[in-house]
């Protein structure tokens, strides 16, 4: 029976987390030296033992528990630490943050090193770090910006290019509050390099790069959303059966870009069952009998609101973890006091970059909601 290599670690990193006694001492930077060189060391003992484990003569079984093991054991400890750098601490211990951060990049290249070298035992169903999550989504932002320039060159209808920047937006936005797996964050990135590698070869046009996406199991709601009115278009124009054809056809690729969603085939198939029952007019019928809910005007500005969402988000008020629908919701449903039609791109920016005087202003209402709270249910007797 194979045991956990992971106690110096962790005894490291609980030091480095919570004493700050030891941290903030006089001659705090060459301690702080030292507890990072024990981390190191640390971390290079465990990549010893594991490969004398890993490498012995346990059966395959064992080894796989044992390297998932100290996989999930890592990610924990370092989500631990991302959340102690996300604090603020007033006063600011000097170089804390710094010491945090360069621990998280040691346990990151633990993992890697694991991911690298065990890679037959390695969970790539489990979720990535959120320190890896920050750093994964940076590098996805500027794949796809590289991405802009070249599918501007090339003959791609602007609504199919508009739909592919949103769903990648949905995408990484989601990926800033909720981790992916291994094997998502891989799909990302293998995506995003074969569409630079097709448009870089420049013969790519509408036909072309849809025919990517939907080999790619691109099963954005909006991609799904443009494919299908696409395919009205060309019912319409007489070309019913090879459309149906195409819509139907088969994908193999069993990842998508929205994780939570079936296969793209899966639901257009489903799309195109439910229009040949109930027939184009029908569907017609449907849209024009929808009711508009008219908006509840808030005397809140785009970043207090967003603020307030954020804030309800991570205490986990919400039973849905899908950040860009919850977006969508507040957008449709509320206006704010000088915007009475917020789009989810100006929210989802307010989301993630609010400044200390919104924080203010939040706080300012917040308090008062504890004062009214504290008189009406909490009377001093």
């Amino acid at each position: 029976m194979l045991k956990s290599e992971l106690s110096n670690v962790e005894d490291c990193v609980g030091i480095i987390v919570n004493t700050k006694e030891i941290i903030s001492e006089p001659g705090n930077a060459v301690v702080q030296a030292a507890l990072y060189e024990r981390l190191v060391s640390s971390c290079t003992e465990l990549k010893q033992r594991m490969i004398s484990e890993v490498f012995g003569s346990a059966k395959d079984h064992v080894i796989r528990r044992y390297v998932q093991f100290h996989q999930a054991g890592l990610i924990t400890l370092s989500d631990i630490v991302f959340q102690h750098v996300r604090k603020v601490e007033v006063p600011l211990i000097p170089g804390k943050s710094e010491l945090l951060i360069k621990t998280l990049s040691a346990l990151q290249q633990l993992l890697e090193f694991i991911a690298r070298q065990f890679y037959a035992y390695f969970d790539l169903i489990h979720g990535i770090t959120q320190y890896e999550s920050d750093l994964t989504s940076n590098q996805f932002r500027s794949k796809i910006e590289t991405l802009a320039p070249l599918l501007e060159r090339q003959p791609i209808e602007p609504s199919l290019v508009n739909v592919f920047f949103r769903s990648m937006e949905d995408s990484l936005d989601q990926l800033r509050v909720q981790t992916i797996s291994y094997e998502q964050a891989i799909y990302v990135d293998q995506l995003l390099r074969l569409i630079q590698l097709k448009l870089e070869e420049g013969n790519t046009d509408t036909i072309r790069f849809t025919a990517l996406l939907y080999q790619q199991n691109f099963n954005s709601t909006y991609f799904e959303s443009w494919y299908r009115q696409t395919h009205l278009t060309v019912q319409n124009g007489g070309t019913h059966v090879e459309s149906k054809r195409l819509i139907i056809e088969p994908i193999s690729q069993v990842l998508g870009i929205s994780a939570g969603r079936k296969p793209l085939d899966m639901l257009l198939r489903d799309w195109l069952s439910d229009h040949i029952a109930t027939g184009p007019q029908s569907a017609t019928r449907k849209i024009k009998q929808e009711v508009v809910v008219p908006r509840l005007p808030l005397i809140l500005s785009v970043p207090q609101l967003a603020l307030f969402v954020r804030l309800c988000y991570l205490e986990g008020c919400f039973q849905i973890s899908n950040i860009s629908n919850i977006m969508r919701f507040f957008t449709d449903h509320f206006e704010t006091k000088k915007q009475p039609h917020v789009s989810v791109k100006s929210f989802s920016r307010a989301f993630y970059s609010a400044d200390q005087a919104t924080a203010a202003m939040v706080r300012d209402f917040l308090q008062r909601m504890i004062i009214m709270i504290d008189k009406t249910y909490f009377p001093k007797t």
